[in-house]
């Protein structure tokens, strides 16, 4: 009898350290390649059961509604746990489409991918305008002439000059990776990629007409530098 409460308690008790070992919590998980700056859609995360002994707080727990419309404050990799310190409740800045010609952006541009903006003007040397920003949407089709509409969030007091920008001159979208982001929180992106608080992009100017037919030349005192008298 004895022997039998003996092996009848040994089997309890590896029941239950099979069960501690196996316990697992649900987490939420990023499905994708994630830049820093992304607001978060429902088809961005998922749940994952893991077994996280010790360290089930650094990780936001499933229990209870998508964190959707919540934002990155780093770059986030495919299948990686979603860590709370990676997360702000507001999204910040201003949404802005950026249209762009097919032959002008390459094909690995998608939501959740980090890109650097340059825009030439007519006759005028490339500029970028925006630095290691994340794209939040990227819309492709023949509706476009075979090209892209991207959109991206950026400091609010940048987004008339972008649009500006996008309205006057040529637009070229370049991947980028490893850079800090300009997505209007705690500063925008300068050219070194940098967020600097406040800095301002160098925009090119507004295009002007063309020079009138016909038109004479000065030299610095008014004369004309040609000799001729007219």
């Amino acid at each position: 009898m004895l022997g039998a409460v003996l092996v009848l308690a040994s089997v309890v008790a590896g029941a239950r350290l099979f069960a501690a070992a196996d316990r697992t919590a649900p987490v939420w998980a990023v499905t994708r390649d994630l830049g820093a700056g992304t607001v978060l859609t429902r088809g961005d995360v998922e749940v994952v059961r893991v077994r996280l002994p010790g360290r089930g707080a650094q990780y936001l727990a499933a229990g209870g509604a998508a964190p959707v419309g919540r934002s990155l404050t780093r770059d986030v990799g495919a299948g990686e746990l979603l860590p709370r310190a990676a997360l702000i409740d507001r999204a910040c800045g201003s949404e802005v489409s950026i249209p762009v010609a097919a032959l002008h952006v390459p094909a690995t541009v998608r939501r959740g991918v980090k890109v650097d903006v340059f825009a030439t003007a007519r006759e005028g040397e490339p500029t970028r305008v925006l630095a290691a920003v994340t794209v939040q949407d990227a819309v492709r089709g023949s509706d476009l002439g075979g090209g892209s509409a991207l959109v991206v969030r950026v400091a609010d007091e940048l987004a008339p000059a972008v649009v500006r920008a996008v309205r006057t001159a040529e637009i070229d979208v370049v991947v980028v990776a490893g850079r800090s982001p300009g997505d209007g929180c705690g500063g925008s992106a300068g050219p070194s990629g940098s967020p600097t608080p406040g800095a301002t992009l160098t925009f090119p100017p507004a295009p002007t007409g063309p020079a009138t037919t016909g038109s004479t030349r000065t030299g610095p005192d008014g004369a004309d530098p040609d000799g001729g008298g007219g």
